[in-house]
Parts: structure tokens; sequence; C-alpha cells
């Protein structure tokens, strides 16, 4: 995954996905560095998510662009018909950056080296051991300190003529109301679409969604599974996992419903799904391996396979996105309902727990389905001999496409062990003691792909301290 082209001191060229070449700190102490060798991406899916929604000739702002995994990513959808102003105060990031421009022959990109905030002028500006935790304000860690200058989004929209911004994400370590501060005119005479996070280190920025709303901007959430963007209400509790919301006006909303990219409101819909699930597992490679019988109803009355059937019938492109995040929003209703019946899934088969972690996570109730996970696999329940009672999916959703074999027991746990090292943390550079024996409870069970085998052999490589 390494180029030996350098020019940075250290430095590490890696590839993004759509052959993107980015120069990072050699070595697997840098935060960006190791998730890229482990992952092959970033670890949020927002990137993702961007990379299908941006077009070419789009006109962007990255606002905290750190070593440019967004900069660059965001640059190769929108093209040379597109640009990218990219800020990023670090002297030493900023290296690193500007050598990826270079790599990638990014004309399109204007790398500049200040900070925003609510003022123009100078400022201290602390270094963290980690770069994606550099900040205005004091950090844990910190070794150095520069001296940057700063400027506004309201200066920058005279100074770089900004009429048809797109997309603004702001990343900027809790100095992000201050920027809103001073970006009151470019707020209001441009409709982009924003991107900004819900979390700095363990704060949660809801007085943010606050800010925005003052300049009529809703809030959104990005539901993993149907990569749609759906309204964000902070009186419900959110899911631990949210890093990221997003926020525009009506009229940026509007649009982007009219191209299947967000929902503006949830509804409830009646829609026909029955019959879904088994019309999808007919097609799949183990649907011999699944029973074709509905699981007799529960003395609750909660039918796990309309449970099914509402989640398929999410991914129906024949259907509105609204039915769609109505479908799954209710198959992760019941699912919620019969494993509270089951006793959080304790006494739910190997078969129906798969099933549950798989909405769950989609559904973007991501701690739930890590929860699950660890629960089955913390469990002593035999696996030998299984015999399949339902219809079900496995938990990981690459396995719908891979034959048990012999043993379908190893298959449909291997595909429970493969989620839980995915999801139960952003990354194994915080999580590697943990990580390191279900990974090689993966290995041994026999269905690890190229990607899984890159994570393992990255974390069996570690020295951890006794």
């Amino acid at each position: 995954m390494k180029s030996s082209q350098q020019s940075q001191p250290g430095e590490w060229v890696l590839t993004l996905p759509g052959n993107v070449k980015i120069s990072v700190p050699g070595g697997k102490h840098c935060l960006s560095t190791y998730v890229l060798l482990e992952q092959g991406d970033w670890f949020e899916q927002e990137i993702s998510f961007l990379r299908k929604y941006l077009s070419a000739g789009m006109k962007i702002i990255d606002v905290g662009a750190n070593y440019g995994m967004y900069t660059l990513s965001m640059a190769q959808t929108v093209g040379d018909k597109g640009y990218v102003w990219a800020f990023e105060p670090a002297a030493d990031t900023v290296g690193y950056l500007n050598s990826s421009i270079k790599l990638n022959q990014f004309d399109h990109i204007s790398l500049l080296q200040q900070g925003l905030s609510n003022r123009e002028g100078s400022a201290t500006f602390y270094i963290s051991g980690r770069a994606e935790m550099n900040s205005l304000n004091p950090v844990s860690g910190s070794a150095a300190t520069e001296t940057i200058q700063l400027t506004t989004l309201d200066q920058c929209m005279d100074r770089y003529h900004w009429a048809d911004i797109d997309f603004i994400k702001l990343d900027a370590e809790g100095e992000e109301s201050r920027i809103i501060d001073a970006a009151g005119r470019m707020l209001s005479e441009l409709s982009p679409l924003i991107m900004f996070e819900l979390k700095h280190s363990r704060q949660v920025n809801l007085p943010l969604i606050e800010r925005f709303a003052e300049h009529s901007y809703d809030t959104y959430w990005l539901m993993p599974g149907l990569q749609l963007l759906v309204p964000f209400n902070p009186d419900i509790e959110f899911d631990p996992y949210l890093l990221n919301l997003f926020c525009c006006k009506r009229d940026k909303a509007e649009r982007l419903a009219q191209s299947n990219v967000l929902v503006q409101q949830y509804e409830e819909v009646t829609i026909e799904v029955e019959g879904k699930a088994e019309a999808y597992l007919d097609t799949l490679p183990f649907s011999s391996e699944a029973a074709t019988t509905v699981v007799s109803e529960n003395p609750e009355k909660i039918d796990y396979q309309e449970m099914l059937d509402y989640y398929v019938a999410s991914f129906d492109p024949a259907i509105s996105p609204v039915q769609r995040v109505a479908s799954l929003m209710r198959s992760l209703e019941i699912s919620r309902q019969i494993t509270r019946v089951a006793n959080n899934g304790k006494s739910c088969s190997l078969d129906q727990v798969a099933s549950h972690i798989r909405i769950a996570h989609d559904a973007g109730a991501r701690v739930r389905g890590v929860q699950l996970a660890r629960e089955f696999l913390d469990s002593d329940r035999m696996l030998s001999g299984l015999s399949i009672t339902t219809p079900f999916l496995p938990a990981c959703a690459r396995y719908d496409l891979i034959a048990p074999g012999a043993n379908p027991g190893n298959w449909l746990l291997s595909s429970i062990v493969e989620q839980w090292v995915k999801y139960h943390s952003f990354s194994s550079y915080f999580t590697a003691i943990k990580a390191l024996p279900e990974l090689r409870r993966l290995a041994a069970l026999g269905f690890m792909d190229e990607a899984m085998k890159r994570r393992f052999n990255l974390v069996s490589s570690l020295k951890f301290k006794d």
C-alpha cells in the first residue's frame, strides 16, 4: 500500500478509494496512517456518502482539512470543473497535504494555511500528539504551539468570490461556534449543505444545532444502511457512535429530497412488505440453509418474519426514500420488541441474533448491534450441529454472497465476529488488545476476506505491553 515517492521526511504515500494518493507520516503511531493501513479509507461513514452525493463541478470548503482524507476525496469527485478550498493551519500537516495535492496533480484545490474563527489576526495554535486533535484551545498532551493566522468565512466569501458553494465540511475542534459568529452573511446569502461534528472529544455540540437553527438551517444525520440524510431530533437519545451531523436550509433540503439524498420528515407509511424477505433470501447462496417457514408468534404477538420483510423492503429502490426510512425504522422497532421479550437477545437463536445485529447497524443503532454481538460472543452456546430454525440474514452483509459450506454455524458465527470487529470501535488503534482475540477467532473460522486479513496482520504486528 506504500509508495516509493517521498517529498516529506518520513512520508508514506498510501491510496484512498478512487486511486487517490495521500501523504501521511510514516509509522503506525500516527492515527491517520494507522486507520488508512487498517481500513483502506478514513473510518467515518460520511466520507463514502460524500463520494456518492458530490458531483462534477461542485464547489467545496473544507475547514480543518488535516492530512486531506476528505479534501482529496472530494477533489477527485468534483473533478477539475469543481473547486475545493481547504483550510489547515498547522505547518507540518500542511506540508503533507501539499505533497498529496502535487502527487494527484489536483490544480483545483487551494490549500490555505489559516485557521477559521470569528476574527482576523494571529493566534496561538496548540499542537497535539495527534494532528487530528490540534486546536486553538489547549489540548491534553500538547507538546508545542504555533502562531497561526486567522480569518473568517464572511471575509473569505469576499476574498474568494464565493457565490455558489455546494458543501462545507466544518471540523475545527471546538471552534465551530466562533466560526458561525462571523459567517452570518455567508450562511444567509448562500445555501450549502454543511457537515459538522456532533462531538468534540467527549463534549456533545448540541448548542451548535441551535446556532445553525438561528440561520434557518435544519439538522440531519446519516442513516448508514440507506445512505440517506434524515431529520435529527436532539431531544431523542442518539447513538453514542454518531460523530457528525449535516444541516441545510429548506431550499437545499427540497433539492436534495428531489435527488433522493435526503428525507425531510419522518412519515408513517403503509406499504405491502409480506414476502419481501423470502423473495430476497431465495436469491442468496445460503438460501437452502434457511427455513422458509415463519417462526411461531411469541406470547407478545411479535412477528419476526414481519421484521425481516420490513428490513428487506427498506432497500427496495422501487419505493420512495420516505418509505424506505419508515420500513427500516419499523424493522428496528420490531427487533427491539423481540429482543426485549427474549431478555436482550440471550435466548434468541444464533440465526435470529445475526438478523437483529444486521438491522441495528443499518438503522443507525450501532451501539445496540455491538452489544448484541458482544453478548452472544461472550455466551457459551454450542455451535456444532447448528439447526437453522427461522429465516434469517447474516450479521454482516458481505456474507449474503458467501456459501456457508459444510458448517453453517461457523459461517454465521464468522459474520457476527466480523461485524463486531468492524464496528465495536472506530479503529483498532484504540482497542487492539480487545480486537486481537476476535480477529484470531475470525481467522480460524476461515471466512476472512482481504480487508479483514489486512486488519488482522496489522493488529498482529503490534507490540503490546504486559
